[in-house]
């Protein structure tokens, strides 16, 4: 049984008044057609930050030796500030593969890394000692406190938290600290030269914000267009 072409011509104008009507209905607009993405990039710096000098080993003296360096503020000859998230605020992640981190060198590889809530994470020891990855929600709840007594092991967790920094520490070795950043917002971690890359961002205008365990920054807006890489810098200062 056919369709007559009248029947087929009402079906693409309903079609099409539904459209526009979608269009048209108040919602913010991002990204349009499929593949309509760019990206941001960017550098994190401070003009008045300067690196920490290093952390005293008191355990384990064999294996860590006599210092370790601190990674609580790390900037490059140039000014650039590592280990500083930088959100999209608003912007969902997509598929979240699994974080990973080390005990490695007694200290916790990265320093800083970025998840959602509920991403599972591979806590390895590089070590020939033990450690404990021990991870405190930013509420102060300890979510799990992971033993890993021979180097090569892994043991994985997924960690719920609220959003925020989730503290790492190791209860062998006092001086070892890092951080989870928990947060719903797609999010990149700055390089030791201060520089992120935020790709596949739809179209559209955001609000960055940024998160330092020790400097302070202000959000910025930015208006990203379709196969375009849109330029942003932070400057950083001292501060909780």
């Amino acid at each position: 049984m056919g369709v007559s072409r009248s029947g087929s011509l009402a079906a693409l104008t309903a079609a099409a008044v539904l459209s526009l009507a979608t269009s048209n209905s108040g919602e913010p607009q991002r990204g349009g057609a499929a593949g309509a993405v760019g990206s941001i990039r960017g550098r994190v710096a401070s003009a008045a930050a300067r690196a920490l000098g290093p952390l005293k080993v008191v355990v384990d003296e064999k294996v860590c030796g006599v210092s370790v360096p601190n990674d609580a503020i790390v900037v490059d000859p140039e000014g650039g500030v590592a280990f500083a998230v930088v959100a999209v605020k608003g912007l969902a992640w997509g598929a979240a593969a699994p974080a990973r981190l080390s005990n490695k060198g007694c200290r916790f590889v990265p320093h800083v890394s970025v998840i959602r809530s509920g991403t599972t994470v591979e806590v390895t020891n590089e070590d020939d000692t033990l450690h404990t990855t021990h991870i405190y929600a930013s509420d102060g709840r300890s979510l799990f406190n992971i033993a890993l007594p021979l180097a090569g092991l892994t043991v994985k967790r997924p960690v719920d938290a609220p959003s925020g920094a989730a503290r790492v520490a190791c209860d062998t070795h006092p001086w070892m600290q890092g951080f989870v950043y928990v947060t719903p917002d797609r999010a990149a971690v700055s390089g030791l030269d201060g520089r992120f890359v935020l790709a596949d961002i739809p179209a559209g205008s955001y609000e960055l914000t940024i998160w330092h365990e020790r400097l302070k920054g202000s959000a910025q807006r930015v208006t990203v267009a379709a196969g375009q890489a849109v330029d942003v810098d932070f400057m950083m200062t001292p501060g909780p």
